[in-house]
């Protein structure tokens, strides 16, 4: 595998789940891409950092801020050999 980042993903929601057509949920993950730059793989959303040390934690976080902004939103089902649809107006995901 090539590189990867931190990419806020936009995830839509499970039919049962949405009161409107095209809801959605964000979540800050790590995206790993091939070496051709395509993304292949995501971690599950961040809900923490470790380290060694307090430095490694205060960096790792100071990475996810920089990418999360600096990066666009990344559709779930643009990321490659991942199982999902993309959304379809009037049915399901």
């Amino acid at each position: 595998m090539g590189t990867w980042n931190y990419r806020i993903v936009r995830q839509t929601l499970p039919s049962n789940m949405q009161t409107t057509w095209g809801e959605y949920h964000y979540g800050l993950h790590e995206v790993h891409y091939d070496d051709a730059g395509n993304p292949v793989a995501r971690g599950e959303p961040l809900a923490g950092f470790g380290g060694d040390d307090p430095s490694e934690i205060i960096a790792g976080l100071e990475r996810a801020i920089r990418d999360a902004r600096e990066r666009p939103v990344l559709n779930e089902w643009d990321i490659c050999g991942l199982e999902h649809t993309a959304p379809q107006k009037g049915g399901e995901a």
